[in-house]
């Protein structure tokens, strides 16, 4: 995570976020798919850099379509990964 503590470029913020969601997807699909626990801890560990990136956004800037992204992705997330 350090390299994202120190920034203050939003699209430095936006790339690495996204990097971070396709992660999650890749380990949570299939949907079929049961993690493992590895899997599941992996899982917990993007969605905490995840928090934390998308804090910084929000003290930086967040636009309105960025907002409606995050709400968007966040309950996709939380369908994909809930047991």
């Amino acid at each position: 995570m350090s390299s994202i503590e120190n920034t203050n470029d939003i699209s430095v913020l936006r790339r690495r976020l996204q990097a971070v969601e396709e992660e999650i997807l890749r380990i949570a699909k299939p949907f079929d798919h049961i993690m493992s626990d590895a899997e599941e801890e992996l899982v917990c560990e993007h969605l905490s850099t995840r928090s934390y990136i998308l804090n910084r956004m929000f003290e930086l800037h967040a636009t309105e379509a960025e907002v409606q992204r995050f709400e968007e992705v966040n309950e996709r997330l939380f369908n994909l990964t809930k047991n």
